[in-house]
């Protein structure tokens, strides 16, 4: 066997491996029935491969755009780290998604690309400590209690296109984007948390009439001027799971002047209820909002989402 052969192999086992453990779930996971046959009913809607299908209305500048299916898909993983004993640890939370969002194939826009909202990786950690508190550092150290954990949220590569209902179309790019957020819930349990941030964000606008082809660039820079909050919460057993989201993006252009009316709002709601071979199904509520700030020869747009339907998730763990 080559060097090279050798290498290549012994890389499959570790992916192998790594693929393995990440699917390892604990024993409380599951339960039996009268006939002693092991099922699953305990999940992690942290980590999963994500595939879905809904349907609802999207409205444009109040104009229905009637009723669209919707695919979704992505990949979530949770991981968790733990430090220290009972009443003294320090617990660190990292969720991370790659290829995150959604496409509605019946709108076309863009150049004819269907209407999609979707980022390339986005991760968020949280750290929570029993004993929070703030220390400062003089002759003789004194500390008091900070009532929040602390965190941070990072998003790259957000690509964003609408069908226009009149007017130039628009291809939206959120280069990156970066809050530290504080959480004063404080509940140190796996997809519960209220963050408070306020970030920098870094956008592009491609603009064309009719198309892309040519078009005009402008570009958007929030420097530590957008707040954002999210809400989130799940059950013990990870069958429900709540989502809420909210953020204003006042941002510089290259038009030289201020953007304050660019806002976004979610919201969303699952509930498993079946599960195919240990991978649940679940019963999915999701509605958006979004206004995006008026350009040279651009009006303020308004964006309405509402969908329902079902959404696989092949867990990871």
């Amino acid at each position: 066997m080559t060097r090279a052969a050798a290498l290549r192999l012994a890389s499959c086992g570790l992916v192998m491996a790594a693929v393995a453990c990440g699917r390892q779930a604990g024993a409380d996971s599951y339960a039996s029935d009268d006939l002693g046959r092991k099922m699953r009913v305990e999940f992690d809607p942290g980590s999963r491969v994500r595939l879905g299908a809904l349907s609802g209305v999207t409205t444009q500048a109040g104009e229905r755009r009637g009723v669209q299916a919707m695919i979704e898909s992505g990949v979530a993983y949770r991981s968790e780290r733990r430090f220290g004993k009972p009443g003294e640890s320090i617990r660190w939370q990292f969720d991370h998604r790659f290829a995150w969002g959604y496409a509605i194939p019946g709108l076309r826009s863009v150049d004819g690309v269907p209407a999609l909202d979707a980022s390339l990786y986005a991760m968020s950690w949280l750290r929570h400590a029993d004993q929070s508190y703030l220390l400062l550092p003089t002759e003789r150290p004194w500390k008091v209690a900070f009532p929040f954990d602390v965190g941070a949220v990072v998003e790259v590569g957000r690509v964003r296109t609408t069908p226009a209902a009149t007017g130039p179309e628009i291809l939206r790019v959120g280069v990156a984007r970066s809050a530290i957020v504080l959480d004063p819930w404080r509940t140190a349990k796996p997809g519960r948390s209220l963050e408070l941030g306020m970030g920098v964000r870094y956008d592009l606008e491609l603009v064309g009439d009719p198309g892309l082809t040519p078009s005009r660039t402008v570009h958007r820079l929030s420097p530590f001027t957008s707040p954002s909050a999210r809400w989130r919460w799940q059950d013990q057993a990870g069958r429900t799971t709540t989502e809420m989201a909210a953020s204003w993006n006042p941002s510089w252009t290259s038009e030289r002047r201020w953007d304050t009316r660019s806002m976004e709002v979610q919201a969303r709601i699952e509930r498993v209820v079946v599960a195919v071979n240990d991978e649940p199904i679940a019963l999915v509520v999701d509605a958006g909002y979004a206004r995006h700030g008026a350009l040279k020869g651009v009006p303020d747009r308004d964006e309405l989402r509402v969908t329902a339907g079902l959404t696989l998730g092949v867990q990871l763990r």
